[in-house]
């Protein structure tokens, strides 16, 4: 990325970080933030990420879905607003097609992840010690 691309998705990113529970999030908005037309911002995050605008925004939005879940125990339809999607439904069925699992499932792995990383006790110096 060149500076000015690394500019434009900073300042986005801070955008879609004070705006990611609006449902209603336009990509004429965002563009509005970085100073490019619909069709220029369009272009440029398609060169810069990879995908279009509206798939980047569902993107970050699952990241931030995906902390949630493992972290919090607020509901997942909770969890869908504040993250922007109005539909608790389509949230799941986007947060499954991202990470292969519903949300309920995806929490009870991370639960078990946590709790089989607790039990583990820490190494013994013997066992820390690289074999040559």
């Amino acid at each position: 990325i060149i500076d000015a691309d690394k500019v434009m998705m900073d300042k986005l990113m801070a955008f879609l970080e004070k705006h990611i529970s609006d449902p209603a999030l336009r990509m004429e908005d965002m563009a509005d933030e970085v100073n490019l037309s619909r069709t220029a911002f369009y272009s440029k995050m398609r060169s810069i990420v990879g995908m279009p605008p509206v798939e980047f925004v569902r993107h970050i939005r699952l990241q931030r879905a995906e902390l949630l879940v493992a972290k919090s125990k607020d509901s997942f339809s909770q969890i869908a607003y504040a993250v922007g999607f109005a539909d608790p439904k389509y949230f799941s069925k986007c947060f499954r097609k991202a990470t292969g699992m519903t949300p309920s499932e995806y929490r009870r792995m991370k639960q078990k992840q946590e709790e089989a990383s607790k039990d583990k006790p820490y190494p013994s110096p013997m066992e820390r010690k690289v074999k040559t």
